[in-house]
């Protein structure tokens, strides 16, 4: 049948109004057999495809939302509820594999993006503590030459403070990240 198809490089569009046989599953929302297309209404197929004798389509589900459309042709028996049942089956299996790979890309770009996020909040607390620990040293040289700090160096102190303090909030915010 592939041989006799003239339309596989061809890029097509189905429009939805004038799909015929094609577009029975979506209107129907559920699968549609036909085995004597000749007595078929609705016909509508795009030039160069193979001629239609019989038709089974199937719609897949996720919950409520039509997903994909899964049809075949030209058996050479008439079509029947253990072929719906086949292609049925096979089908959603396809599309739990597609929703799984799906679900599995999304997951690792999300881990992605975290290790990155974490990345940026190890530079920042990083840097953060080069602040304090630099504030520390200059109220520790001022303790080593005089021996005391005076009420204007208390800024030595506060600094690293500060500091600390922001560092443990971007700590929090890392914690929280890792349980999402």
């Amino acid at each position: 049948t592939l041989e006799e198809c003239g339309i596989i490089d061809r890029p097509h569009a189905l429009n939805v109004r004038d799909g015929g046989i094609w577009i029975e599953p979506i209107v129907q929302r559920k699968p549609v057999i036909i085995n004597d297309y000749e007595s078929y209404a609705r016909k509508a197929i795009p030039g160069g495809h193979v001629p239609v004798n019989r038709f089974m389509g199937v719609p897949i589900y996720d919950g409520e939302h039509m997903v994909a459309v899964a049809e075949v042709g030209n058996k050479e028996a008439d079509y029947d509820s253990s072929d719906l049942r086949q292609l049925s089956l096979l089908m959603s299996g396809v599309w739990r594999i597609i929703f799984r790979k799906r679900a599995e890309e999304a997951l690792s770009e999300s881990r992605s993006q975290a290790e990155l996020y974490v990345d940026f909040m190890g530079h920042d607390i990083n840097n953060m503590n080069q602040v304090a620990m630099g504030f520390l040293e200059l109220a520790l040289e001022k303790l080593g030459s005089e021996g005391k700090l005076g009420p204007e160096d208390t800024v030595l102190l506060e600094k690293p403070m500060e500091t600390m303090k922001n560092s443990a909030k971007l700590i929090d915010n890392v914690k929280k990240l890792q349980r999402l």
